[in-house]
């Protein structure tokens, strides 16, 4: 399958969508718009474009100056007319946003119809590998927005905050949401972590995948939930929190390079190995037998690679927790997303890249199966560029509509 088909088959009837939001917004405004279809893919098109074509500011791609001016992005439609799209690119109707103090109000209702259709799609139209991962991710945004979060250890440090599920092998996102903040109808039963992981993994229970997560999201009654709902599990986890078994364990200070401790209880094992780290590493399980041993390799004080034992469990976690990262990371690189004031026009631009990265996930995995060589990331989105604007130029078709006209 070529970009382009794959693409298309993530977005489906959202192009119509936003052609429909978009015009009705600048009817609303008074401003001329009248966009199409075609016109939405090539100004998709032109996004991507800059994401791997990156300049400081939009307008340079349009400078008169010869170092910045873009004939590629030039021919394809006028600054005002990409600047218009931009201005009025909308996802749902203002005009029908519930009242703040209302029951349906909704913090993400300028973007809820692409969230939505976004979520459905991830969760239907890729099979996993067996092994998850459920972590956090953050879209850059400095504006003023009450669901910004500052998260000052991690490299964008203010934002939104997104929970994402993703495959450990391939990094494809199966879900994602974004944190609005705290919220008095969720499950009193469990923390703020714990249901994020439960309502991530909502469509995969008895399907027995299994899920790893870091210590935000791990307690004990978390693992022992997702055993009973059919769903394996392990995550590091804070040995001040409810149910560790302090009375069994060693304090930290104690332990020694290499050194190893367990206790089990039924499914639920709690397994601690000291590492190179001031402290030892504590993880939770609901799918490894506490006693088993692997083999890691390690550098001593020499640079000499040397055999030390780990728990099989915390080497399966150091093997499978890296899913999100690595889609993080395909994200990082040619990301779509420009300077803006619209809190909710970032989070478009983070929907738009992982309908990308999902397509190029997508595709090798189609050219694996075929055993057929596949191009690189960079390669894909520049085809999938050209795809989208095709032979489409605003100009040629204002002259078109001029000589109808006539």
């Amino acid at each position: 399958m070529c970009p382009i088909q794959i693409f298309n088959m993530i977005m489906g009837n959202m192009y119509q969508k936003i052609v429909f939001e978009s015009n009705l917004y600048a009817e609303q405004h008074n401003i001329s718009l009248n966009t199409n279809i075609e016109e939405l893919k090539a100004f998709l098109g032109l996004l991507i474009y800059m994401g791997y074509h990156e300049l400081p500011g939009i307008r340079l791609y349009w400078s008169n100056d010869p170092n910045f001016y873009c004939d590629r992005v030039a021919k394809v439609m006028p600054v005002k007319q990409f600047l218009k799209l931009l201005r009025c690119i909308h996802l749902n109707d203002n005009s029908k946003m519930p009242q703040r103090q209302s029951q349906e109000f909704d913090k993400l209702f300028k973007i809820r119809p692409m969230l939505s259709h976004l979520q459905e799609k991830y969760k239907t139209m890729y099979k996993p590998s067996r092994h998850l991962a459920v972590d956090e991710s953050m879209v850059a945004f400095k504006g003023r927005s009450s669901m910004k979060q500052f998260m000052p250890l991690k490299p964008i440090k203010r934002g939104f905050k997104v929970w994402a599920l993703a495959d450990s092998q391939s990094g494809f996102l199966l879900n994602f949401d974004v944190y609005t903040g705290k919220k008095s109808d969720g499950n009193v039963e469990y923390g703020l972590g714990e249901n994020v992981v439960i309502s991530l993994t909502d469509t995969l229970k008895n399907k027995f995948y299994c899920i790893y997560f870091d210590n935000f999201f791990t307690s004990i009654p978390l693992i022992s939930k997702l055993l009973n709902g059919g769903l394996f599990a392990c995550g590091t986890f804070r040995v001040n929190k409810k149910f560790y078994p302090k009375h069994l364990m060693k304090s930290d200070n104690k332990y020694m390079p290499g050194d190893i401790e367990y206790a089990q209880s039924k499914d639920i094992s709690v397994m601690r190995w000291k590492d190179r780290g001031a402290k030892p590493v504590t993880l939770i399980s609901n799918m490894h037998n506490a006693s088993e041993s692997t083999i890691v390799n390690r550098k001593n004080k020499k640079g000499e690679k040397i055999a030390v034992k780990c728990p099989v469990g915390i080497s399966d976690y150091n093997k499978h927790m890296g899913g999100v990262d690595k889609f993080d990371q395909y994200m990082a690189n040619y990301s779509i997303s420009q300077k803006s004031r619209r809190w909710w026009l970032k989070l478009f631009y983070y929907m738009i890249d992982t309908a990308v990265v999902n397509s190029f996930i997508l595709y090798k995995e189609s050219c694996n199966t075929m055993k057929k060589k596949y191009i690189n990331h960079l390669e894909f989105r520049s085809r999938l560029t050209d795809e989208l604007i095709s032979d489409f130029s605003s100009r040629k078709n204002r002259l078109h509509h001029l000589k109808i006209e006539l």
